[in-house]
This record gives structure tokens, sequence and C-alpha cells, in this order.
């Protein structure tokens, strides 16, 4: 699945809506004054944790409450942690907030269709990111209540690494959480997703011996959105488009008249459905498209550019639609054999091309 949140919401006598009306704050004061009690109390480190693909998403095993071990989608288009019903056995350090839940995502499906609702109830409880070994001891997540069937998400749950402006409970997301308390040398993350389904979380700090060059680096306006333009054989075909980054979408989407232009450019076949444009393309010949960030340009890997196969026709992981309006939605198919660096302390994303 893929998980952008479109609709966030919290019911119930006590909830508390959340507010996506402010602008995203980078740098917290209080995270400044906590990393500097950290360092002097020589606190400060930098982790790493496994990932690995399933179903054409990412997942880590982290333990939360009183269930340990879980196998969790990493998602950098949301901001909660969020487990599937039966999953969340509360820890001795569990609050119940007696608050509800609800959240909806779109891009929900393998190929980036498809949308879902759930509800819950929240709690605070004990979250531990299993191989980089941090804890949050009292972070909000979500226990889906409906629907019990058939589960919400792939294996046990999601955890967003997005901003709060994300956050469908209205409360401070995980990886923010980790840069609150102090623990992290600096508030920033990286993901290195390979394209045999390997790849590897970084905390704190930028894996330079993973990825080849330098680090490109630009603003972003959001968690996490930058501007860059589209590629086909290393030349601009759309300049300064709006993209949002999601490692919980598993294509890429583009505006329909932007994506029928790109297809025009690299001769692949644009067929209209209901759900915008498919493009196709002979598996043997495949096009070179990119994104360019900085004036540095960064292909998409053949076999991630390719969703699917039969014989010698590719069915391509790019498609265009209305549903995000002038926006591309960005997702693994680009990040796979890419180091990319997502800097808080900054408000940046950095890119580079793994080893």
């Amino acid at each position: 699945m893929s998980f952008k949140t479109v609709l966030s919401l919290l019911a119930a006598v006590q909830a508390v809506q959340a507010d996506f009306s402010h602008p995203l704050h980078f740098k917290k004061v209080d995270a400044v004054a906590a990393k500097s009690i950290a360092t002097a109390k020589g606190r400060l480190v930098q982790g790493t944790a496994d990932l690995w693909a399933d179903q054409g998403f990412w997942f880590s095993n982290f333990t939360i409450g009183g269930s340990s071990n879980l196998e969790i989608l990493i998602d950098t288009g949301s901001a909660d942690a969020i487990l599937n019903p039966g999953i969340y056995k509360p820890g001795s350090s569990s609050v119940n907030t007696k608050k509800t839940f609800r959240i909806s995502y779109a891009t929900t499906n393998p190929d980036g269709s498809g949308t879902l609702s759930a509800s819950g109830q929240v709690y605070r409880d004990v979250i531990t990111q299993h191989g980089a070994n941090l804890t949050v001891p009292q972070q909000y997540l979500g226990a889906i209540t409906s629907p019990k069937s058939p589960p919400t998400f792939p294996h046990d749950g999601l955890i967003g690494y997005a901003g709060i402006d994300s956050s469908a409970l209205g409360q401070t997301p995980f990886f923010q959480s980790l840069c609150d308390q102090g623990t992290l040398s600096s508030c920033r993350f990286g993901l290195a997703l390979n394209a045999d389904e390997t790849g590897t979380l970084y905390y704190g700090s930028v894996a330079t011996d993973t990825f080849s060059g330098s680090l490109t680096s630009v603003s972003a306006s959001d968690e996490w959105i930058v501007t860059g333009d589209v590629t086909v054989n290393g030349a601009t075909v759309q300049r300064s488009a709006s993209i949002i980054t999601d490692s919980g979408t598993t294509v890429i989407f583009g505006p329909t008249s932007q994506v029928k232009t790109l297809f025009q450019k690299a001769g692949i076949q644009a067929v209209t459905n209901s759900n915008g444009i498919t493009g196709y393309y002979a598996c043997d010949a495949p096009p070179t498209i990119g994104l360019a960030f900085g004036g540095n340009n960064f292909n998409i890997l053949p076999e991630a550019l390719a969703f699917s196969q039969n014989g010698n026709n590719c069915t391509a992981s790019i498609h265009g639609t209305s549903e995000f309006g002038s926006q591309w939605l960005v997702g693994q198919a680009f990040f796979q054999g890419k180091y990319i660096d997502h800097n808080v302390d900054d408000g940046t994303m950095g890119f580079a091309n793994l080893q």
C-alpha cells in the first residue's frame, strides 16, 4: 500500500482535530535545548535500522508497548504510528487517552490506486526502533478498531515520518519526538533503498559511504515537498514541478497533461483509462526518465520504471492523474537506487545515487 494522508480527524467527546493551516517550523527551540543537554551527558547518537520490501512497500522492526518484533511500514507521506486491529498490546507504561481517531489515506494499493479509512483508539506508549535501538518513552499512537478485517496495512501497521502538520492524531510524530528529546546528533534521517529489496534507515547522520559523489541538497517547503525538474535523457521536459516525496507510495503520479507530454518525449504509448493515463513501452528498450534537483539529474532505475511486465510489454510506474492537482506524487519507484536525506534541522532534502 501507499499512504499519503488526505483526510485526518479526531472524534470523541474530548477529541482534538489536527490543524493543517499553520506553516511548518523545521527547528524547535526545545529540541535545540534538549540536544545541548544530551551533548553534555554524552547521549547523542546515530543509528541504523534494516529495511526490506514486501508487496512494494518498505518495512522495519519495532516494539510498540507490549507488542514486540512488529513489522511496520515506513511512510514519509504521513505522520502517525497506526497499528492494525488486534496488534497493539498495552505495555506497563501505556496510557489510554480516551480519545478516538479517524484517518483516511490515498494511493493504498500496490499500483497506487485505492483509498481507505480507519478509526480507533489513541494511546501513549513506548516505541522502540530495532537495530537503531532508539526509543520514545511516551509516543502517541493509534490502534485501529474499525474495520476489523481485512487488515488496513500489510503486516502490522505503519509509522509516518512526515511533520506534525500531517498528523491525524494532532501529536508529535515518532521521529520528531526523537529529535525533541535530544536523542539524535542531528534531526535528520536518510533512506537508502536498493533494487534488490533491501535497504537501510539512517538516523542522525548522512551515510556518505553509501553513495557516489556529493549529496545534492534542496529546500523543502514542507515535510517532504521539494521543487524539481522532470527529465528525459537528461533534458528537461517539465520545469519547476512541485514534488511530494512519499516512501509509502509505490509509483509516481503526475498531472495528466504533464505526464502526456513526458510520455510523448520518452516514446511511451499513453493509454487513457478511468484512472487517468497509463504508459506502455518495450521492455528491451526502456526510456531514460529522471528528476533533477539543484541542477543534478537522477534517473529512475530501469527495473523500477517497469511496474509490471508481460513478455516484452512493460507498464510504466508513472501515471497521469488529476487527483493531486498540479503536484507530482513521487513514490519509491524513484527512491530505489538513491540515498534520500530528510533534514529537519535545515529544512532540506538531499539526493545521491547509491554506489
